[in-house]
């Protein structure tokens, strides 16, 4: 792209999001990162110059434990990884390598506006500098003496700033792992069915309490309180003993709820593991263990999903990753026991 700088635009991207527009064409294929919404003759040049090009993706690019990270309010395609790689190589933006890709949370925007920049893309080189015409001065009057300058008065307070002070990073993987928990804890079978004040009430104050410090962001902290709740909860209910076994497709959408609660749970602890190592270097770890919750789509219903999922689930490097031995000692199986819950899911999905 001859007036487009993806280098330059990367390095710009700090404290806040920008937005970005991933191009695939018959020639070549490309990625717009802009602080606005990219403008159509933009859009439009580019698409031309990939030859026949399409905008396949859409969302926000931001910097996440020091990693570029592109996020789609839909679930992200795997093989949108591999084209961002190629295109980061071709681009000479190799130093930015590698990234990540995750879908947004509900409270995330998939557009962003951020006033303080130009929000010019065409070629711009660092070594520019942006200056100020003043006007000229004029002469002074002949008929007039010019009076020496005054000194600049002191202002009688100094003023201080109302900028709320940043908070800390949020940990991608803690606030994955919390959403993934809460709701479905909430609706358990087992927390519903306590019926005696005496236990509930404990169990309610520990689940608000959760809840609120999600709401505060501190996922960490609230996992905590998640983990205090669950240790409370009656092993064998008998409200439990009786449910009838499921059959024919319920028994296959439970037999993926349960082999996916258990890959989370494992990932859970391997990210708790990872937490409590307190390794500066450990971002990029968390953000393929989030990204791998993030792509487990809770209750396929359709064939397409199923398809999407099992083809994740075949061809990910991310996978083979996550699965790969660990110091930490924790055992991580994904594909197998998903890949077998899917062929029974596949079986009754039309």
């Amino acid at each position: 792209m001859s007036y487009y700088n993806l280098k330059q635009s990367l390095s710009k991207i700090k404290a806040k999001p920008f937005n970005f527009a991933l191009i695939e064409g018959k020639k070549s294929d490309m990625v717009l990162v802009t602080p606005k919404p990219a403008p159509g003759k933009l859009l439009d040049d580019t698409k031309k110059e990939c030859g026949d090009g399409k905008r396949i993706a859409k969302g926000v690019c931001l910097k996440e434990n020091g990693q570029i990270v592109f996020a789609t309010r839909s679930a992200p395609m795997p093989a949108w990884k591999a084209t961002l790689k190629k295109i980061f190589q071709e681009q000479k933006c190799a130093m930015f390598l590698p990234v990540e890709l995750r879908q947004l949370g509900d409270h995330e925007s998939d557009e962003v506006v951020n006033e303080d920049e130009s929000g010019s893309v065409e070629t711009e080189t660092e070594d520019e500098v942006e200056t100020t015409s003043l006007p000229p001065t004029p002469p002074p009057s002949a008929t007039t003496t010019p009076k020496p300058p005054t000194a600049p008065q002191k202002p009688t307070t100094t003023p201080t700033s109302t900028a709320p002070k940043p908070s800390a990073p949020v940990s991608p993987m803690a606030e994955a792992a919390f959403k993934s928990r809460v709701n479905p804890l909430e609706t358990n079978s087992i927390y519903a069915g306590i019926k005696n004040p005496a236990l509930k009430a404990p169990l309610a104050k520990l689940l608000a309490e959760a809840k609120a410090l999600g709401t505060q962001k501190d996922f960490t902290s609230a996992l905590k309180k998640l983990d205090e709740l669950e240790a409370l909860l009656p092993k064998a209910p008998g409200h439990d003993a009786t449910r009838p076994t499921p059959t024919g497709e319920t028994a296959a959408m439970v037999g993926w709820l349960t082999a996916r609660n258990d890959v989370l749970t494992s990932l859970r602890k391997l990210g708790t593991a990872i937490e409590a190592a307190k390794d500066p270097e450990s971002g990029p770890a968390q953000l393929l263990l989030a990204a791998i919750g993030k792509n487990l789509t809770e209750k396929p219903a359709t064939m397409q999903q199923v398809l999407a999922l099992e083809k994740y689930l075949q061809t990910d490097d991310i996978i083979v990753e996550a699965e790969s031995p660990n110091p930490f000692g924790v055992t991580i199986a994904i594909r197998t026991p998903l890949l077998n819950a899917l062929a029974a899911l596949k079986k009754q999905t039309t």
